[in-house]
């Protein structure tokens, strides 16, 4: 609802809209991903953890998986932002 403000606010003449600065869907993205990740790990802890560890892995390759998987998964909000950011700039 925020970001629909922000855009119809933008409609405006000689107003520049928020969403046009990087910080507003980067702070979006972070915060959804924050939410999520919190109502993920309350609901379901093992669940979520498994995520990162795929099923039918040698276990001495498991280490590096279990790092890559985390990286990529810590990145995803700022690919989010990028993705906001591009689709309100256009």
């Amino acid at each position: 609802m925020l970001l629909f403000v922000f855009n119809i606010i933008s409609l405006i003449p000689r107003i520049v809209g928020m969403t046009v600065i990087l910080l507003v869907p980067l702070f979006c993205s972070l915060w959804l991903f924050s939410v999520i990740n919190f109502l993920s790990l309350h609901a379901k802890r093992d669940d979520f953890l498994l995520k990162l560890y795929p099923t039918k892995l040698n276990f001495l390759i498991g280490p590096m998986i279990i790092w890559i998987e985390s990286i990529s998964y810590l990145m995803r909000p700022i690919s989010l932002a990028a993705r906001l950011f591009a689709n309100m700039v256009a």
